[in-house]
């Protein structure tokens, strides 16, 4: 559009009328074109372009945002995958610790207190999961948006 107003533009231009009893119609073209002074033009064409360069300066940083905001979603699910995976480990250990502190005792070979600490280990052990169980799930909601997820259809929104 703004480069059109470097250009002569032409309009055509009608009128009708009855001039003494008799219909007329007259149909005349109309160039108009500020060729002596384009300033005015070109200053809307750099204008416009400016515009352009600043639209797209804009997506490119929504688009690495959000990139960003995908890879940052990403990393912490995996880490806290990861986490979840040693916790399970070290949950199956504390079981097995306990078990084996529990016949210990049952032999009379430690004392009661042994029993206790394997439980109270295994128990830590268990509640350790059980938050990263939640971090793994909070991880997986934040991926799903980072994604695009998070809308609401039309009938889910009532």
């Amino acid at each position: 559009m703004a480069r059109a107003d470097l250009y002569p533009r032409v309009n055509l231009g009608g009128a009708l009328g009855l001039l003494s009893g008799g219909f007329d119609a007259a149909v005349s073209p109309l160039i108009t074109w500020a060729f002596p002074n384009q300033g005015p033009a070109r200053a809307k064409l750099a204008q416009a372009r400016a515009a352009e360069q600043a639209a797209l300066a804009g997506w490119d940083v929504a688009v690495l945002k959000a990139l960003r905001e995908v890879e940052t979603a990403l990393a912490a699910y995996d880490a806290e995958l990861r986490r979840n995976r040693d916790l399970g480990a070290a949950a199956d250990e504390a079981r097995a610790y306990a078990r084996r502190s529990a016949a210990r005792v049952r032999l009379g070979d430690a004392a009661s207190l042994l029993q206790i600490d394997a439980e109270r280990t295994l128990a830590a052990a268990r509640l350790a999961k059980i938050q990263s169980d939640l971090a793994v799930a909070q991880a997986e909601v934040a991926l799903f948006r980072a994604l695009g997820g998070g809308w609401r259809s039309g009938s889910q929104a009532r």
